[in-house]
């Protein structure tokens, strides 16, 4: 077995682990933590050892190596548990997981009382689901029970996990198992993809290859960087094999890429291989640093990939890639001074997150008080209420914030918060085998392919997708879905209407309305683009499943067409009357418009109506609040104003600022003053806007006068507006 830097270190460790209950190791990448600690903790009587680990190929190679280093069978002394595949028994004492994993086990308590030690592997990355692991771990310790924590990563701020964790720890092995070179590029980092980035990208693999001996392990930001620098590479360095290393490839795929070959390739692979995963046959890394971050956009909910700088201790993780089994070289894809603006870590997720499904999670372990867990990182109260909230609408959590009978059976199933919802749904309407395929459907597929223009397929979207056969990890899971037992309330006649009953009643902002050909926008005012190939978009309205997010729209890739009297049908409960006016400043006339609306969905409205004197006077407070900034800014005072407030603040070197408040303030007074337009246009608002003044700011503005008497007696302007004000 090849020795490593951890292994003189493991006595050592373990002694100070069996006084402490909690460890905090750090130690670079290649030192062996991951596969050597875990191991020597079951050979020295530690029971039920458990490792969290950030990604399921990690789990995978981490058990797999751990039972070929110490002539285990894999499955028996050491397995793994990751979503939808497990290879473990019940007498073995060491698995890893993916954490997704580990929450759904969260409240089971006999689980927690046969975890003998828990392992965070790669804590660095900071998952919401790693924190809440830890929270619930530390408060079972606070509670008494004889639980172990090893806290793990090759880069860590440890300050703050030191005070956060009782009788802790800290253990620190830095020597690197062999030498690494650090090589910078002569410019700037590239942000973006672009030809100069491909270049130096080709040309920086070209130079790797001639100076090492072994594979090349680049990292780039997404999978379409990677098939754009493959079919690059395959032009230009064609005697040079090709290898792509995603997360969306067979798990089998993955596994065999890690595994040494008897020539040499260059691996192009996302951040799947910054942690916990060896390739024994790498002597260089060449680093892109960027990653991409998915978001979700709040109003229609579906992810959008930004691209974004890695964090220095991401550029570290990714660096020792290139020395874990002989001496390497990492190749940096940015200037030595670039460093100085990145983040040394990346934000907790925890802190980005909607917190749907960790409130449900700690919910279902028992958590009463969301802001008095022991949270490593608070998220904000607002952004918790907002959560909690939407999860009472979806009866998840009850009024008193107790979770459901409900909330327990989604917490439980292995989809996410909203699919989980509509799967359970779908299934007590009788539909579980359809429903069971439908949602393998929407985990696995791409759907930016499948709906191309002119691409043949069944007469209707939804169809089209039921039609579909499933890749392996698609059958997986529509094969753990349809095992489920979930109790069928009424037998529904139609797969399609059941989805459209149970979208109008839980997700409702993911419904929208066509604007035109190829436009539409959902029912929270997003504007969407829905693809030429969707069926969908040739009907008035339109249930959204799949899409993507640019900076200021969304692409919608999968949709389910809705007729008009469909959509009256379903949502025959929200339909409101607005009565809506329209400020004519040319004609000084005030105009009503009513409609009908669902949302944001006019689905009828009336013509312009003018008002009367007595209609206009009855309906001002409302006009003045829906256009108080439209009809103030028609006000000559009010222009004079505010000229001569940006005349001061640019002499006396001031900010003062006409807010949301001072114009609130305003409004209030005139909707009590006035009762029509006309009337306001002749209102002497002078007088008002000075009373709302701070009073040193009423004096400045009392010394600028209006205008100049001349010595004839003529009266002239004064302008406080040109760049040479005050001037006539």
């Amino acid at each position: 077995m090849l020795a490593l830097p951890i292994d003189s270190e493991l006595p050592s460790i373990i002694s100070e682990f069996k006084k402490n209950k909690n460890l905090i190791l750090k130690a670079s990448p290649g030192s062996g933590k991951t596969t050597r600690l875990p191991a020597a903790l079951l050979k020295n009587g530690f029971k039920k050892i458990i490792v969290l680990v950030p990604k399921r190929i990690a789990a995978v190679s981490a058990a797999d190596r751990i039972a070929s280093e110490n002539n285990w069978e894999l499955g028996s002394e050491v397995g793994y548990h990751v979503r939808f595949e497990t290879l473990f028994k019940p007498s073995t004492q060491l698995i890893f997981m993916t954490e997704g994993v580990f929450i759904k086990k969260a409240s089971n308590e006999k689980f927690w009382s046969s975890v003998d030690v828990l392992i965070f592997d790669e804590f660095h990355e900071r998952s919401s689901l790693t924190d809440i692991a830890l929270g619930l771990a530390l408060e079972k310790q606070i509670l008494d029970e004889p639980l172990k924590l090893i806290i793990m990563s090759a880069t860590l701020n440890s300050k703050a996990l030191e005070s956060y964790l009782p009788n802790c720890r800290v253990v620190d092995i830095k020597a690197p198992p062999y030498e690494l070179k650090i090589k910078y590029t002569a410019k700037p980092q590239r942000l973006n993809c672009d030809q100069e980035f491909y270049n130096s990208l080709v040309n920086t693999i070209a130079e790797a290859w001639s100076d090492g001996k072994k594979d090349i392990l680049v990292f780039l930001p997404g999978f379409s960087e990677m098939r754009q620098a493959a079919n690059l590479l395959n032009k230009k360095l064609n005697h040079i094999p090709i290898e792509i290393l995603h997360g969306s490839i067979k798990l089998s795929e993955q596994r065999e890429i890690l595994r040494p070959q008897n020539h040499r390739r260059v691996i192009l692979s996302t951040d799947i291989a910054e942690s916990s995963l060896t390739l024994p046959s790498v002597d260089a890394v060449i680093d892109s640093g960027l990653k991409k971050i998915s978001t979700a956009e709040p109003k229609v909910g579906f992810s959008q990939l930004s691209l974004q700088r890695i964090s220095l201790f991401s550029a570290e993780q990714r660096a020792g890639r290139a020395a874990r089994t002989g001496p390497g070289t990492c190749y940096r894809l940015w200037h030595l001074s670039d460093e100085l603006s990145m983040p040394l870590q990346i934000k907790p997720e925890i802190l980005k997150s909607d917190l749907l499904e960790e409130i449900l999670i700690l919910k279902s372990c028992g958590v009463d008080s969301i802001n008095d867990f022991s949270w490593l990182d608070k998220p904000s109260t607002n952004a918790v209420n907002l959560a909690v909230k939407k999860l009472q609408v979806w009866q998840l959590l009850d009024s008193s914030q107790k979770i459901t009978q409900l909330g327990t059976q989604i917490q439980s199933l292995p989809l996410d918060t909203e699919r989980s919802l509509l799967f359970y749904h779908l299934s007590q309407n009788g539909f579980q085998k359809q429903a069971s395929h439908f949602l393998a459907c929407l985990e696995t597929l791409d759907f930016s392919k499948l709906f191309a223009e002119n691409q043949p397929r069944a007469d209707d979207d939804l169809e089209h997708i039921l039609q579909m056969p499933l890749q392996p990890q698609g059958l997986k899971i529509k094969s753990q879905l349809e095992s489920l037992k979930i109790p069928i309330l009424k037998n529904s006649a139609d797969f399609r209407k059941a989805i459209l009953d149970i979208f109008f009643t839980f997700f409702t902002n993911k419904i929208s309305q066509k604007k035109s050909e190829f436009d539409a926008v959902s029912s929270l005012g997003r504007g969407l683009t829905l693809k030429p190939g969707l069926k969908a978009r040739h009907f008035e309205y339109q249930l959204l499943l799949a899409g993507y997010n640019s900076s200021d729209r969304t692409d919608i890739y999968f949709a389910i067409g809705i007729t008009k009297a469909e959509f009256l049908e379903y949502s025959s409960a929200s339909v409101q009357l607005k009565t809506e006016y329209v400020v004519d400043l040319e004609r000084l006339q005030i105009f009503k418009m009513q409609s009908k609306k669902v949302g944001h969905f006019i689905i009828s409205e009336s013509a312009r109506m003018g008002l009367n004197k007595a209609e206009e006077t009855l309906a001002w407070p409302q006009i003045v609040q829906d256009h108080g900034d439209t009809i103030l800014k028609a006000h000559a005072d009010f222009q004079a104003f505010k000229s001569k407030i940006n005349f001061l603040n640019q002499k006396l070197n001031a900010n003062f600022l006409i807010d949301a408040d001072l114009t609130s303030r305003i409004f209030s007074d005139l909707a009590s003053s006035t009762s029509t337009l006309t009337q306001f246009l002749d209102y002497p608002l002078r007088d008002l806007l000075y009373l709302h003044l701070p009073d040193d700011l009423k004096k400045n503005v009392s010394q600028l006068p209006d205008f100049l008497t001349l010595p004839s007696g003529r009266k002239v302007l004064i302008d406080y507006i040109s760049e040479k004000a005050p001037m006539i």
